[in-house]
């Protein structure tokens, strides 16, 4: 059988491996899209323009705002509906879930969840109101406008029954509560059927990217196996590296695609194509007085190119140190740095903070970029690399010639690690550009805080004005430095590979 399978020409076997990767990648994306968590259930209402006021035309915004439909008053919409919280609650869930979430026994006969309940088999106070307005705010976020009478309502829940049952709640209390609003003679409005979409998140894409590489690269091993398809080995080798690649940048695409659509659009559904609202999440963010992104991101420069610097100089000088002399103790000091790049910094934290603050300290750049001098980690790989690729000759060569002992380090060695270094910068740089645990215990004061720390402050605003929008468009912002001192250095890694290829 193997024998048959080696004596294939090329071109059938590229075609056996091509289609049995777009089957199992379609296959993966059906079975992801249709059968597996989250599940989005989707309706439309299609309002009749004679329960509103004359001129009025919703708008995204509006559903949230002052307008004449607030949605966000329909989510505790009993005043409109005439329903109680316990009815919403059992409409969605069911008369089951009306239990102690500790021990399993139901509620008494009557409970009304809209307050805390104790619960008669084991005394707990249950409280089931707050996640299920959670569970409603879903929908209100999800909520859209089309022509400017129709809205949109989207639920994405880990159950299917659930969400088409909350979505079916919200056409019928939003129904209601328009009729019940209508300056004149209420007129019937058109209420869509809830249906649920395929779950075409990035997540599903990627699931079928990955089972179709897994796929090819199982071809790949079975096809290659004699040393006669030169051809094919490289075809199938750049095509799945091309795919890898692929699922490398789609987070930064889905990112950056984000930034370009409103907080409604991204609640309510994935896109592969940018939206037409980059322009206005940008202004948003810039107009934001809390939020001083430039300032955040010179601090976060400063901090992390100082950070970068520091740290592989004298990481790199200390691995030179113990690799190129010869002193008591040496192995002993190895050992001991190595032991200490195996302690957590949280275990250290609480002691350097108050150290910090009996130094005055605080709200300062120099505990975040003083302690990046002494980096373990760093050092190892400094060292490592060095055994493989610094020969002791050249360094003697160097004496010889009457260089320095720090003229040799500095012009020779360092020129050697080149490509070490240009790792080492890469990870340290983005390693503190996205530190948010020290920074956030240390400075509180708006004029030093970091673009984490901004960020983290943008995502736990309030819920009425938190806007998924800028906040992809902040995380966007912030990424672009990383990604510049990625591009100025990579070349190194690969250009320096061959320098000092002296072998002892």
């Amino acid at each position: 059988m193997m024998t048959k399978i080696k004596s294939l020409p090329v071109w059938v076997k590229l075609a056996i491996t091509a289609v049995v990767m777009a089957l199992v990648g379609l296959g993966t994306y059906y079975l992801v899209a249709n059968h597996m968590p989250p599940f989005t259930a989707v309706a439309k209402l299609e309002i009749n323009p004679a329960n509103l006021a004359e001129g009025v035309v919703l708008e995204n915004d509006g559903l949230s705002k002052n307008s004449a439909l607030r949605l966000k008053d329909v989510q505790a919409g009993r005043p409109a509906t005439g329903e109680k919280l316990t009815d919403m609650f059992v409409a969605v869930y069911g008369e089951d879930a009306l239990v102690c979430p500790v021990c399993d026994a139901a509620l008494p006969e009557g409970a009304d969840i809209s307050k805390k309940i104790t619960c008669e088999g084991c005394g707990e106070t249950v409280d089931l109101g707050t996640p299920f307005k959670t569970a409603l705010s879903k929908v209100t976020d999800g909520a859209t406008v089309e022509n400017g009478y129709t809205i949109v309502f989207t639920c994405q829940d880990m159950n299917a029954q659930v969400a088409e049952n909350i979505v079916s709640l919200y056409v019928r209390s939003v129904d209601a509560y328009v009729i019940n609003k209508a300056p004149g003679e209420p007129q019937p409005n058109i209420c869509g059927e809830v249906v649920r979409q395929s779950n075409t998140s990035p997540r599903t894409l990627l699931l079928a990217l990955l089972a179709a590489t897994l796929v090819g690269m199982i071809c790949y091993m079975v096809f290659t196996s004699t040393a006669a398809n030169v051809a094919f080995r490289k075809l199938m080798a750049y095509t799945l590296l091309v795919i890898l690649c692929i699922l490398c940048i789609f987070f930064f695409y889905i990112l950056f695609i984000n930034a370009s659509r409103v907080h409604s659009e991204i609640q309510s559904r994935f896109s592969l194509l940018p939206g037409k609202f980059f322009i206005q999440n940008w202004n948003n963010l810039m107009a934001d007085p809390m939020l001083p992104i430039w300032r955040g991101m010179a601090n976060s420069l400063i901090i992390s190119a100082s950070v970068a610097l520091l740290s592989t100089y004298f990481s790199t000088l200390t691995a030179y140190a113990i690799h190129a002399y010869q002193f008591r103790m040496r192995d002993f000091a190895f050992k001991f740095i190595l032991l200490v790049m195996m302690v957590p910094g949280q275990v250290s934290a609480l002691g350097f903070v108050e150290m910090m603050n009996v130094w005055n300290w605080d709200n300062t750049f120099w505990p975040l970029i003083v302690p990046s001098v002494a980096a373990p980690a760093v050092f190892f790989f400094m060292k490592q690399y060095m055994e493989s690729a610094l020969p002791l000759a050249i360094v003697e060569a160097a004496r010889i010639d009457g260089s320095s002992e720090f003229g040799t380090f500095n012009r020779i060695v360092l020129h050697i690690m080149k490509p070490a270094i240009a790792v080492q910068a890469i990870f340290t740089f983005v390693g503190a550009w996205n530190n948010y645990f020290t920074p956030a215990l240390l400075l509180k004061a708006d004029e030093v805080k970091t673009l984490p720390i901004l960020i983290a402050t943008l995502r736990s605003a309030d819920f009425a004005k938190f806007d998924m929008g800028k906040v992809y468009m902040m995380i966007c912002l912030s990424i672009l430095p990383v990604i510049v001192v990625y591009l100025c250095l990579s070349k190194f890694i690969i250009a320096g590979v061959a320098v000092g290829g002296v072998k002892e």
